[in-house]
């Protein structure tokens, strides 16, 4: 059967209509939902010019590694993720395969349901063992979550003794001075892992901030952005420091 063109075009209306209703119905769930994830929509990879991060999931559709391509001098190890046995982030380093050394390993533990301890270590030369060398202990913070999961507070005991604090806005976004977002759906949103170590849970993309402008031209079907361009280098986005445009790659692209 063959199929005119006013059919197509009025089928095509109607698939993009419901892909707008859908990317507006999550954009909704998760503003009102501040430690919602949107799992459906993972980040596979990133491209920075020639060269491109791999990200590689477990069975929970948590990170486990982040493998560049091109391992550069701008890149100071492949990231890798391991967790406890209930799901939670323990282990955030940074390694090279093939090489022992760790340049920065990060420890977590959880003495209740909003705290978490962050022990960091540096400068690892065998770090093949199950745990971090206390030896190489660098600092250790502790942050306080809100009910939501979220950040709200850094303390760092080291002397002198010093506090930061987090909050958000009506619409779901991170305080920053001179901050504006778009009114898409955030990177960080696809994973809790990214919304944590990034330490941004908002809802959508920051694009301006003091001394810092971000630019996004096009955003996938879940309104996920796929590209960024930033005012100057050393900017980074999920770890991979922007150099130009960077560009994202999603399983529901």
């Amino acid at each position: 059967m063959k199929l005119s063109s006013a059919f197509i075009a009025v089928a095509a209306a109607v698939v993009t209509v419901f892909f707008a209703t859908a990317c507006s119905k999550i954009y909704d769930y998760v503003k009102q939902h501040p430690g919602a994830e949107v799992k459906s929509c993972r980040v596979k990879s990133v491209n920075i010019g020639i060269d491109t991060v791999f990200i590689y999931y477990n069975a929970a559709g948590d990170p486990t590694d982040m493998i560049r391509n091109l391992q550069n001098s701008g890149w100071q190890g492949d990231r890798h993720f391991r967790y406890d046995e209930n799901h939670r982030l323990k282990d955030y380093y940074w390694a090279n395969e093939g090489v022992n050394y760790r340049l920065i390993w990060h420890r977590y533990s959880y003495p209740n349901k909003t705290t978490v301890i962050d022990s960091s270590f540096t400068y690892i030369e065998d770090g093949s063992g199950p745990n971090p060398p206390i030896k190489n202990l660098h600092s250790v913070s502790v942050d306080s979550l809100d009910a939501e999961g979220r950040i709200v507070k850094i303390t760092y005991p080291d002397m002198p003794l010093s506090v930061e604090y987090f909050t958000y806005n009506t619409k779901g976004n991170l305080d920053l001075p001179n901050a504006h977002y778009d009114n898409k759906l955030s990177i960080y949103r696809t994973n809790r892992v990214w919304m944590f170590l990034m330490n941004n849970y908002s809802a959508s993309n920051l694009l301006s901030r003091s001394g810092l402008t971000l630019a996004i031209s096009n955003y996938n079907v879940a309104g996920l952005p796929l590209d960024f361009a930033a005012t100057f280098n050393n900017t980074d986005i999920l770890f991979v420091t922007l150099n130009g445009k960077l560009q994202v790659n999603y399983d529901c692209n």
